[in-house]
This record gives structure tokens, sequence and C-alpha cells, in this order.
């Protein structure tokens, strides 16, 4: 998967099967908006370094579209920046072992 992200840009996420990716690509970047979150643990302890990644409205296969894969800082915070077209469909999954 390929995504650029860039002060307040990003481009949509392109995959390419494997070994099929084009010897040269063009990506044109669109103004973003950034969405954030902070996980804590039922304490209200921040939970470093955790895996979340953040999906958009569903293409026309139903599946979920992969818009970013983060992690959380040391302080349970993270973000990730999404499309306007995505904006209204943004969720966060986070994968944590308990």
């Amino acid at each position: 998967m390929l995504r650029l992200q860039a002060d307040g840009q990003a481009t949509e996420a392109i995959e390419f099967d494997r070994g099929a990716a084009p010897e040269r690509f063009e990506m044109t970047t669109v103004k973003s908006q950034r969405v954030t979150g902070q996980l804590l643990t039922e304490n209200g302890q921040p939970m470093a370094n955790t895996p979340v990644v953040v999906t958009g409205k569903a293409d026309e296969d139903g599946q979920a579209v992969l818009i970013d894969y983060t992690r959380t800082d040391n302080y349970g915070n993270w973000s990730a920046d999404v499309l306007p077209n995505d904006a209204t469909g943004v969720t966060a999954h986070l994968r944590f072992k308990q």
C-alpha cells in the first residue's frame, strides 16, 4: 500500500499487486483533515505504542477502506490525516493485548 501525507495534505491509498508496481507513479495530494484520539486504560493510564488502524467508508464490495495505520505515542495519543470524502465514515480500530 502506498499513501502520502505531509502538512495537511494526503493522497488516497493505492495498492499494487506484488511485483506489479509501475516503475514510475505520480500521486496528487489534496487538503486533508486530521482526526485524533487518546487511548487510556480503565484507570486513566495512557496506552503507549498501541497499534491503531483507521478505516473509512466501505467500498463497493462492502470492505472498509484502509486510511492509515499508526501507533499511539507515550501518552496514548494518535492521529491520522483523512481525505474530506472519508471524514464522515472514519473508524479507529485498536489492537492491544490485555
